[in-house]
């Protein structure tokens, strides 16, 4: 019998290195399967593209990431969640699925290209709303 691997690090506990590695598996089977492929099929082109973006990472870096052995540094946050199309708080959490609804994507989306202004505004909605409903 093996044990199981006991992880208390916190990027151990995060949802991120298994969606990652999802996300690139997808990329790669849909290329070799002739489909269009828009993201990185291996942790090195994921690198090369962050490094393009203007943040300097290596493939170890993303391997690293993917192992489970760190999370990325805030620089490289805003460039994930753009090439992944998903806010870093779904991606982190472990309890979440990978890939998101349909539903979960157009929410996304919109989020992740909304302008500061646009935030502000949907934030101050949803804060009315949950007091007219009764919470704080």
């Amino acid at each position: 019998m093996v044990a199981k691997k006991v992880t208390t690090t916190r990027a151990g506990r995060s949802g991120f290195p298994s969606k990652l590695s999802a996300w690139i598996a997808h990329n790669r089977d849909e290329y070799e399967a002739g489909r269009g492929v828009h993201g990185p099929r291996n942790g090195r082109q994921l690198a090369k593209a962050l490094s393009a973006d203007g943040e300097e990472c290596s493939d170890n870096t993303v391997r690293a990431w993917m192992r489970g052995d760190s999370l990325p540094e805030a620089r490289y946050i805003s460039l994930v969640e753009r090439m992944m199309g998903a806010p870093w708080g779904y991606l982190d959490d472990p309890r979440t699925p990978w890939p998101p609804t349909v539903a979960d994507r157009e929410l996304f989306r919109l989020v992740l290209t909304a302008t500061a202004a646009q935030r502000a505004v949907a934030g101050a909605a949803l804060r009315r709303l949950v007091r007219e409903r009764g919470g704080e």
